[in-house]
């Protein structure tokens, strides 16, 4: 009975931990030509999808953003327009974004996204 206990006290805390995952960054996508597309992630559930100008950040040609859920790999949720969206972690420490409709900026921003580290 004991290790039942032991064991059971152990599942709890692993659950924990894999909820706990905290994937904020910034993460780059494969857009190419005249624009570069991220995912920044920040708060560890604020997912913000962008499409820039390719040689200059701050001209944001499309934002969309939201507040995700915590799922046991990454994040999950509704946002703008009833859009259902996930976002998974990936063993290299990229993501997967699933989900975002063509619509919501003019082109498939669905897929892998590379960190950007330092």
């Amino acid at each position: 009975m004991h290790r039942l206990s032991v064991f059971l006290c152990l599942s709890i805390f692993m659950v924990q931990e894999a909820h706990a995952s905290d994937l904020s960054g910034s993460y780059a996508g494969q857009c190419t030509g005249a624009i570069q597309c991220a995912v920044e992630i920040s708060d560890k559930a604020v997912v913000s999808v962008i499409v820039a100008d390719h040689f200059n950040y701050a001209d944001k040609k499309c934002l969309v953003s939201g507040r995700l859920q915590a799922t046991g790999n990454g994040l999950a949720g509704v946002i703008k327009n009833g859009w259902k969206v996930s976002v998974s972690a990936t063993p290299d420490g990229g993501i997967y974004l699933n989900g975002l409709p063509k619509k919501a900026c003019g082109l498939n921003l669905n897929g892998y996204y590379g960190a950007i580290g330092d």
